[in-house]
């Protein structure tokens, strides 16, 4: 009976993980020659913003490698940057930036991975995965691209998360070769406007098994950062110590109010 039980809570567990492997949709956000001096233009961070290292301009392109033929899908090795927002919350929307530095264009899927901190400065829990359509990176381009979340699907604490990306060809229907998808990469970064992040990318081994709790690979000291940005709902908590902070200033102003001094009673001696 309790290898029967057993057997269940793995099914379970593995059923679980598999059902966080979601469809998503990617939309393109905006897109610039690699050479381009001016990069994007200006990319504001909105007011729901509590991780953004996505600037103007780039240093280069991180391109992932490693694209193998796993099970008849061709795949690229998926890098992983840590990031550390400034609080938690209720994910509503993704920015991803992708490079490409090969000499033609190529259609892919982008898959993100989201997991959190092991504890010892390495992707740990596998929280998430978002699996849009493929897309279409002309030679010499870089891009952002967003992807919109229904409430609750990822819901973060205040803390260290890694966000990883990884390319395939839809197990041969995008036509992308190994040496196409090879070309695929982020964006390299300078230091986050919003929250923070060192220097450190994570990278699995080739056809590594990214989908899981800590996954395989190796941590690789860089000078720049991956390009990412997470709005959110702020977390409770947040919106507690908020309303309170509103709740205050409005007492506040009664107070001033309804006294025969208006506003002037704090200046009188």
């Amino acid at each position: 009976m309790k290898n029967v039980l057993s057997l269940v809570a793995l099914a379970a567990a593995v059923g679980a993980q598999a059902q966080r492997d979601l469809d998503a949709t990617a939309t393109l956000v905006a897109s610039a020659p690699l050479d381009s001096k001016e990069g994007f233009g200006s990319f504001i961070a909105g007011g729901s913003t509590i991780y953004q290292n996505i600037h103007s301009t780039w240093s280069g392109v991180r391109v992932h490698g490693g694209a193998a033929n796993v099970g008849g899908n061709t795949i690229t090795r998926l890098s992983a940057d840590d990031f550390l927002p400034i609080s938690g919350g209720d994910i509503c929307k993704i920015y991803f930036t992708v490079g490409n530095v090969g000499p033609a264009t190529v259609t892919a899927r982008p898959r993100v991975r989201i997991y959190a901190d092991s504890g010892t400065f390495l992707p740990g829990t596998y929280l998430l995965g978002l699996t849009p359509a493929p897309i279409t990176i002309a030679p010499g381009t870089g891009a952002i691209y967003s992807i919109a979340l229904n409430p609750g699907t990822l819901v973060i604490p205040h803390g260290i998360h890694w966000a990883g990306l990884t390319f395939d060809n839809a197990n041969g229907s995008t036509g992308a070769t190994a040496a196409g998808l090879n070309g695929l990469g982020q964006l390299l970064m300078t230091p986050p406007q919003i929250g923070s992040s060192t220097d450190i990318v994570f990278d699995t081994p080739t056809g590594g098994g990214f989908a899981q709790n800590n996954p395989p690979g190796h941590p690789d000291f860089i000078n720049s950062n991956l390009g990412w940005q997470f709005d959110a709902v702020p977390e409770p908590g947040t919106l507690l110590a908020l309303g309170a902070g509103i709740a205050g200033l409005v007492a506040r102003r009664r107070r001033h109010s309804s006294s025969p001094y208006g506003d002037r009673k704090e200046n009188l001696s």
